[in-house]
């Protein structure tokens, strides 16, 4: 079975993907900041799960806003599992409101989560997954991003899924490449 990388796996849909895909036979590397500290609860909680259900689901810290942390949580995976076959990108944040209200500040720290974020997870496993020739990256937004929002309503008239784009060298070495966009946590129950 597939070894999976859950990023934002604390809480909401992360958190009941890693659940899921474990109770599915998957191993299962459900990640979080701080899991030993502000986040030892929901750790513990998972790993309590993986005690009483039997399956393979196991924590590891991973903070997509640095890139130290997302390659201790790759190496972390390699070094128990030995492969990474797909990475659930799911941590970010959201905020509604109007553009006004939100400072420079405010939108350079949810973009440095929500886009910078990405990109290290990604630095961090498409070496592993490019000599492998294979790996599953999955992306997880809310309609309400602006770019999910842009690109939905742009393709709308023709009636196709909203597709991120990816540079062109990683196409021939990934399985798939998918973007999720899920309207609450319901989709898993």
């Amino acid at each position: 079975m597939p070894v999976v990388l859950i990023t934002g796996a604390g809480t909401g849909i992360g958190n009941l993907t890693a659940r899921a895909l474990a109770s599915a036979g998957h191993t299962v590397y459900a990640s979080m900041r701080d899991p030993a500290g502000r986040n030892a609860a929901r750790a513990s909680e998972l790993i309590d799960t993986a005690r009483r259900e039997g399956v393979d689901l196991r924590v590891v810290e991973l903070d997509v806003q640095s890139q130290d942390s997302a390659d201790a949580a790759v190496k972390t995976v390699l070094d128990e599992a030995g492969q990474l076959d797909v990475v659930v990108q799911n941590a970010g944040h959201l905020v509604v409101g109007y553009t006004e209200a939100f400072t420079a500040e405010d939108i350079a720290r949810l973009f440095d989560v929500n886009v910078l974020g990405l990109q290290r997870v990604n630095r961090a496993v498409l070496p592993h997954m490019r000599r492998r020739r294979t790996g599953t990256l999955l992306y997880v937004a809310h309609p309400r991003s602006p770019a999910v929002k842009a690109d939905i309503a742009r393709r709308k008239p023709r009636h196709r899924p909203p597709q991120p784009k990816c540079c062109g060298e990683t196409q021939p070495l990934i399985w798939r490449f998918l973007l999720l966009v899920h309207f609450g946590t319901a989709i898993l129950r």
